[in-house]
């Protein structure tokens, strides 16, 4: 236990606004528990007066991971870095404000603000200070409300053996990164990841996990050193979580996507069952997926095959495919984005639903059909697959509502497993805020994006389709 004070800092303005805030002061260096009750204190403005409420506190995890299996790799060392990922500014305040406003916290080493397109109700990004006395101070401010938002502010962790690496040019060889960082000490593992704005700019990222974090100290001597004719970024590797690492994560899927491989130029009319015939002939195949949009079920053109054996991988990728006339390019899968870099919103307590919400339907699944296909998991009080207003074609999701909560749970246990006219369709609970809680749903994200990361879609569009 601690006591706790508050100090109050000089008026400052904050994009459109001037605020005065109220810092909690610790009594001890370490922020081992959070303050029960620290009453409601005013906050003068000069666009009237607000208050700071503490919320109920309830610890959290950025991530949580269960596993049956034990990892492969040791135990990554890791400590509480000296950055704090913030969201609640006020959407147009500049770096400059950022600054200002935690500097009241401790002295600012850098901020950075994330610019997320779909998102303009709060300033996004992340604030490195000098001492961990100013992290603690900073996240005392998680769960209040400032200027009538509530303010969130999360600890990052950095992993003492690793650095992340970016900048680094697309399609680039590991071997290559792997002998331009052993200088450093011995690699034991990297891994190099791609996104679809990085492939639009030429460029990609990763990270370098070092043997010892005397080297990944040293390998941080090499920020800004050219590497195939453009500086490379190498930063210390921070993540959300403190139990579960990066390489935790890349134990659980590297398994699997030995036996996988990517398959691009399909055209749009090949659906999964036709895309597992194809591939069957170089070994057993587990799952077979085409990747279609959510809310329209249109094909991407891409897909991917997962074999039960790594042999059928090599033996599929030195064969030239074609389906429908159409040349295949098949490559192997590249590495996921480990869960833990992400930020996991807090659950939503929502209403009990009787809806469910159909994704990637094929345009020829009318309401018949659907009513047939999901009638196994309860009675069915309404179906609707949802047209163009226009044209009456259908725009490749639905609805269908059922008499009971138990047949939703029942259906949604087949999400992206149940197959209607050869695709596979994503089926989620149609949710619905209590009533007592919609007033504020306008002010409160729960379409599980992260709003810390800069474009989503970007790092992890897999979740968009």
């Amino acid at each position: 236990m601690f006591s706790v004070g508050l100090t109050v800092s000089p008026p400052m303005r904050i994009g459109k606004k001037t605020v005065v805030i109220m810092v909690p002061r610790h009594s001890s260096k370490t922020f081992a528990a959070a303050p029960q009750s620290l009453g409601i204190r005013p906050i003068a403005t000069t666009s009237g007066q607000y208050y700071m409420r503490p919320r109920a506190y309830t610890p959290r995890l950025g991530c949580l991971m269960f596993s049956t299996r034990a990892p492969n790799r040791p135990q990554a060392p890791m400590r509480r870095a000296l950055t704090v990922a913030f969201r609640g500014l006020p959407f147009d305040a500049d770096r400059e404000e950022v600054e200002g406003f935690f500097s009241r916290c401790g002295r600012v080493v850098r901020a950075k603000l994330r610019a997320i397109p779909y998102v303009r109700e709060a300033a996004t990004g992340y604030v490195q200070f000098a001492s961990q006395e100013s992290v603690d101070r900073a996240l005392a401010l998680n769960d209040r409300e400032i200027l009538g938002r509530q303010m969130y502010v999360h600890a990052l962790f950095e992993l003492t053996d690793t650095v992340t690496i970016g900048c680094l040019p697309l399609g680039v060889d590991k071997n290559r990164v792997k002998a331009f960082f052993s200088s450093c000490g011995k690699v034991i593992d990297i891994k190099i990841h791609t996104s679809l704005t990085g492939e639009a700019t030429g460029q990609c990222y990763g990270f370098v996990r070092f043997a010892s974090p005397t080297s990944s100290s040293e390998a941080l001597k090499l920020n800004r050193t050219p590497f195939a004719g453009r500086p490379i970024v190498v930063q210390r590797a921070e993540q959300r979580a403190e139990d579960v690492s990066i390489w935790d994560n890349y134990a659980e899927t590297d398994e699997w996507m030995a036996r996988s491989i990517n398959v691009s130029g399909l055209p749009p009319q090949v659906n999964e069952d036709q895309l597992k015939a194809e591939f069957e002939t170089y070994g057993e195949i587990s799952l077979a997926r085409v990747w279609r949009q959510l809310g329209t079920g249109n094909s991407l053109g891409f897909g991917f095959v997962r074999f039960s054996s790594p042999e059928s991988v090599a033996k599929a990728l030195d064969a030239a495919k074609t389906i429908a006339g159409q040349h295949l390019h098949l490559t192997r899968v590249s590495p996921i984005r480990p869960a833990v870099l992400d930020y996991v919103p807090p659950p939503v307590e929502y209403a009990p639903t009787r809806s469910i919400f159909i994704g990637r339907l094929a345009h020829d699944v009318d309401d018949t059909q659907l009513r047939r296909t999901f009638e196994r998991f309860g009675k069915i009080t309404r179906v609707l697959v949802v047209r163009h207003l226009g044209h009456g074609n259908s725009r490749g999701c639905g609805y269908v509502d059922f008499s009971s909560p138990d047949a939703v749970e029942r259906a949604v246990q087949h999400d992206s497993t149940l197959k209607i006219n050869g695709f596979t369709v994503k089926i989620l609970r149609n949710y619905t805020l209590p009533k007592s809680k919609r007033d504020v749903a306008s002010s409160i994200e729960i379409d599980g994006r992260d709003p810390y990361e800069s474009y989503r879609k970007t790092g992890s569009w897999e979740d968009d389709y």
